[in-house]
């Protein structure tokens, strides 16, 4: 009917376990994983199949492609926390395994705030990084949250002007903390200026 003569087939025995099957899916997708992808896999085939950690650090995570530890397994396990629409966000992004663990130590709230952000002024890995521990170190040390960080008025005023985002934006956002990261050392930097000037 759909004009094609031969279609290929895999026909499985019904006595196979639902486990052995999945378990071979694992083996398939060998070295195609983000970080994220890899977090989501090893809960499920802990929670669903009870495959222990050691395991799942000596047979899964070599051939993911992300070494044999139990450190890197304790980090993918961070990731359980990360906000499905920053999760998303991170595979379509091909965020690496130390910045993803940075979006998943962020609260929800803040890691909602911090996608709005970074949707708008779509920063590369190493100001994406700036922002995410930038924002990170101003909440922890004021004790206030990411998004009343975020709202600064500077911020504000480049999201709702998207040539002002696209022309410097990117590294305005990341001055605007450093600014508020390091207030000694801004306030140092403009008394130089009045030096110089």
């Amino acid at each position: 009917a759909v004009g094609v003569g031969r279609v290929p087939v895999v026909l499985l025995d019904e006595g196979i376990p639902e486990e052995n099957i999945f378990l071979t899916r694992c083996f398939d997708i060998a070295g195609r994983l983000s970080p994220v992808e890899a977090s989501r896999l090893a809960e499920k085939l802990r929670s669903q199949f009870g495959i222990a950690d050691d395991e799942l650090a000596k047979e899964f995570l070599p051939l993911w492609g992300m070494g044999n530890s139990s450190s890197v397994l304790n980090k993918l396990r961070e990731l359980e926390r990360l906000q499905e629409p920053v999760a998303r966000w991170c595979v379509e992004n091909k965020t690496g395994l130390r910045d993803a663990g940075l979006w998943a130590r962020l609260s929800r709230e803040a890691q909602r705030a911090m996608l709005v952000l970074v949707r708008a002024f779509k920063p590369g890995g190493n100001l994406l990084r700036g922002y995410l521990e930038l924002a990170g170190e101003i909440s922890l040390r004021e004790g206030v949250s990411v998004g009343e960080i975020l709202a600064d008025s500077r911020i504000h005023k480049l999201m709702s002007d998207p040539q002002g985002a696209a022309s410097g934006g990117r590294e305005t956002v990341h001055r605007v903390l450093l600014e508020r990261r390091y207030p000694i050392l801004s306030d140092l930097r403009g008394k130089l200026k009045l030096l110089k000037g």
